[in-house]
């Protein structure tokens, strides 16, 4: 694609708002396709499902969002996490800008389960060596939507660009080499 490539670190609930300042060109982070988004910018086609995680101390696995009602659930702030859980409107809902401190919280049992992409928990379980110790993902959550990565509104040719290189990806068997290196295919 012959573009130079920079890492801008920013909350989570800030990222539409840092694309639509001009800090930065692309939002690569769990960005869910859905259509409140897409009022403010334009999608790649989806390259992961959006699958949640409901993780949870494995002495008291929570297998589906059914699982969830009355419990004290922490998640990501401006997640499509938090939004699925606050429309369906069981479980007390505790809202974390970094999901992490969730996680520490749910080693101080102040939580019973933290809910956030799958692809995301895995990743904490294997990185940390208390939370995996302690903790299990043992459920998920369909959204029936994909993670794009977002482009300003009108940033067309940026979009069609990595749609291209993504299509390329798939097509020479690189795509399926990451996602299974990455442990991503049940996520």
């Amino acid at each position: 694609m012959g573009l130079e490539f920079e890492v801008v670190s920013t909350e989570y609930d800030a990222l539409v708002s840092g694309l639509e300042d001009g800090q930065y060109d692309l939002i690569m982070s769990a960005l869910p396709i859905v259509p409140e988004l897409s009022e403010n910018l334009d999608f790649t086609d989806a390259h992961l499902p959006l699958i949640l995680g409901i993780t949870t101390p494995t002495s008291a696995p929570i297998a589906d969002e059914a699982g969830l009602a009355g419990k004290r659930v922490g998640v990501q702030v401006g997640t499509m996490a938090q939004a699925r859980l606050e429309q369906l409107g069981t479980a007390d809902v505790r809202e974390y800008d970094r999901i992490l401190t969730a996680f520490d919280d749910m080693l101080e049992g102040e939580l019973d389960a933290v809910v956030i992409a799958r692809v995301v928990s895995d990743y904490i379980l294997g990185a940390f060596e208390s939370f995996g110790a302690a903790f299990a993902n043992t459920g998920s959550i369909d959204t029936g939507t994909g993670y794009g990565f977002g482009a300003a509104k009108g940033n067309t040719a940026l979009v069609s660009a990595i749609n291209t290189a993504l299509a390329e990806l798939r097509t020479e068997g690189v795509y399926q080499l990451i996602i299974d290196k990455w442990e991503l295919s049940q996520s």
